[in-house]
């Protein structure tokens, strides 16, 4: 859903108004603010798709901030939209805001049409911000120093001379051993 406005009070209750002017009523706990994330799909990178539990609505449902290709900007979804099947897990990084400052600011990007850009708006992007008021995306850069790397490689292949050759196989296994990384080490988010 896209929001145009919101207010959270002391309670934990978030009013929000809809781009319908329909007030939609969450109730924050102690797990709002809390970053998720979920494998993103088939990618041969491993990339994750992040986003940010709010709260739940009056039936229980879990609600998430994030920001992603199909709805071309950030936008608030139901935990079964997020997830589109997959395991939603907990990422226990540390953030320089607190839980009321990522909620506040994912909320305020929503008002103001975060647009999604692949490589410089995207779901690592928003939630970075929120969460440290810094817009990264640790998969971005991976996935550029990977393919960097394994370009530099191949082109230092074409070289006759031996040494630079065996550069260019490092450079290629460095480049491939970047791309294909683990998935983060959070747990299940048992609390959606």
């Amino acid at each position: 859903m896209v929001i145009n406005n919101f207010s959270i009070y002391n309670n934990g209750l978030i009013v929000l108004i809809t781009n319908n002017d329909e007030q939609v009523t969450l109730w924050g706990d102690n797990n709002s603010g809390k970053l998720v994330y979920r494998k993103k799909g088939a990618t041969i990178f491993n990339v994750q798709h992040t986003g940010i539990y709010i709260g739940k609505d009056e039936w229980g449902r879990s609600y998430i901030a994030h920001s992603h290709i199909d709805n071309g900007q950030a936008v608030l979804d139901s935990v079964e939209n997020f997830s589109k099947g997959y395991t939603v897990y907990e990422d226990n990084k540390e953030c320089v805001n607190t839980p009321f400052e990522i909620v506040n600011k994912a909320l305020d990007a929503i008002i103001l049409g975060a647009q999604y850009l692949t490589l410089l708006e995207n779901c690592q992007h928003f939630v970075s911000d929120a969460c440290n008021n810094i817009k990264e995306s640790l998969d971005v850069q991976r996935i550029t120093t990977s393919v960097t790397s394994i370009g530099v490689g191949a082109y230092m292949l074409k070289s006759k001379n031996g040494f630079v050759n065996a550069l260019g196989v490092l450079a290629i296994l460095f480049g491939l051993h970047g791309a294909v990384r683990q998935p983060y080490n959070g747990e299940q988010a048992s609390f959606l």
